[in-house]
């Protein structure tokens, strides 16, 4: 607090004082750059980074439920996986920030390394598109396939099989 704000504040005290001001008095300062902020709501902040089955999570998004896709097909099934799109729309929408997305496609194993590279590009495309179409004109959104370079589980069970068919949002630091 500056000399001259402090003067004012003791003389202005002084001055109720010698008035006969009983009672109580209220000061309220406003200073420009170091005023302290009110302090920030973090339960809200929170809550934006979570809309429904999309969570925002570092440097990348989760889904709670695949986008599913017609078999061997980079058509989305949208009956089953509008729920899901539309939330990562609705969060990508609630976070201006998020300029640059990475969309990647994977696959399991069944059926040849290339055709699964192509059916990975495909269907990561796929989904670019999708959100494009949703009215997201400040994020640039890129999409890559791994085919079957990438999974997270190698047992030949349809468990496993259906854990590596997947779709993965990576945020990009441009």
């Amino acid at each position: 607090m500056s000399r001259t704000m402090t003067s004012a504040m003791v003389a202005s005290f002084l001055f109720l004082v010698a008035c006969g001001g009983g009672g109580s008095a209220q000061v309220e300062l406003k200073t420009g750059g170091d005023a302290t902020p009110p302090p920030s709501d973090t339960a809200a902040t929170a809550a934006a980074s979570d809309v429904g089955e999309a969570h925002l999570k570092g440097d990348h998004l989760e889904i709670d439920h695949q986008i599913l896709f017609d078999t061997d097909s980079d058509h989305i099934n949208e009956a089953q996986s509008q729920k899901v799109l539309g939330d990562l729309v609705a969060l990508l929408k609630a976070h201006p920030e998020l300029v640059h997305l990475r969309i990647e496609g994977h696959t399991d194993v069944r059926g040849s390394a290339e055709h699964n590279q192509d059916l990975s590009e495909r269907r990561a495309k796929a989904v670019a598109q999708y959100l494009n179409s949703h009215g997201l004109p400040n994020v640039k959104i890129d999409s890559k396939g791994y085919g079957q370079s990438k999974p997270l589980c190698s047992e030949d069970s349809d468990a496993c099989h259906d854990k590596n068919r997947r779709v993965e949002f990576l945020v990009v630091k441009d």
